[in-house]
């Protein structure tokens, strides 16, 4: 059962200065409330969400990275992440922390390694994958997520539009350790082919050592509806805008207003092969 979060904290943010850091030392503490543009230019990184603390981040890879994020006790964040290189993440969450992920994927032959230890209890975790590919692109995705307490909550969630000859591999594993009861994992994946030539494999795993759990899975592999083609032609507009339309509110569901207007720069330059 997907257990609805709730990210209203991003409210205490707005009108909020963003702050531009360009990570050059391998460790980087925030110890107060903000909104962080992080630019990685180092392979080996570590994040440290101090106790308390509310943070919209944003993290540009720009090189092959691997990045460990601690969300320490009663921490609330909402982590952004695109790259167009390979790149090993892994959260650590504590006590009562709450993170919403959302990693956005556009680019290159990547290989993403996205691992979540849940190791407080009433931990909270919600993972958005968003990604379009195109051309002869190749994508895999490898995400573990732990439950080493009880009371977590963890849900999944991709969307993958594929378009011309893409491929993408994903393999999702939620793991619920023996003794940590009343803990809910959820995985929810949708493919979109914009093509008959675009494949996709997808493996999701639910790894679970206890009896009183929630958990489930679900995937669903279409094309764009016709019927909402139909209807947005009705008002006027083109077949490929409406396509673009479509595919701009898929990829964009969650994102917070603070971040859209950058989140969807990018995905433009990506449909229009920029």
């Amino acid at each position: 059962m997907l257990v609805i979060l709730k990210f209203d904290f991003l409210d205490e943010l707005m009108g909020a200065k963003l702050e531009e850091i360009s990570i050059s030392e391998a460790n980087i503490n925030i110890k107060r409330n903000g909104i962080y543009n992080l630019e990685v230019v180092k392979n080996e990184i570590e994040v440290t969400i101090c106790k308390n603390i509310i943070a919209v981040i944003n993290v540009i890879a720009k090189v092959n990275t691997n990045i460990i994020v601690n969300l320490e006790d009663d921490s609330k964040v909402f982590y952004i992440q695109s790259s167009v290189n390979n790149l090993n993440t892994k959260f650590i969450l504590g006590a009562r922390a709450t993170g919403c992920v959302m990693a956005f994927n556009f680019d290159n032959d990547i290989t993403k390694n996205t691992e979540f230890d849940l190791n407080g209890m009433g931990a909270s975790l919600e993972y958005h994958q968003h990604s379009y590919l195109n051309k002869r692109q190749k994508h895999r995705y490898l995400v573990k997520i732990n439950h080493n307490q009880k009371n977590t909550i963890s849900n999944a969630i991709s969307t993958i539009i594929l378009n011309d000859d893409a491929h993408a591999n994903v393999e999702i594993t939620s793991y619920i350790a023996k003794d940590k009861s009343k803990s809910n994992a959820y995985q929810k994946t949708k493919i979109i082919n914009l093509t008959d030539q675009t494949t996709a494999k997808v493996n999701p795993n639910l790894l679970i050592d206890d009896y009183d759990i929630n958990g489930g899975h679900g995937l669903t592999v279409s094309k764009i509806s016709d019927q909402d083609l139909y209807y947005l032609e009705s008002r006027g507009i083109m077949k490929e805008d409406a396509k673009v339309l479509i595919i701009m509110s898929l990829l964009l569901d969650k994102v917070p207003e603070l971040m859209e207007k950058e989140i969807r720069e990018k995905i433009e330059r990506k449909i229009k092969n920029e």
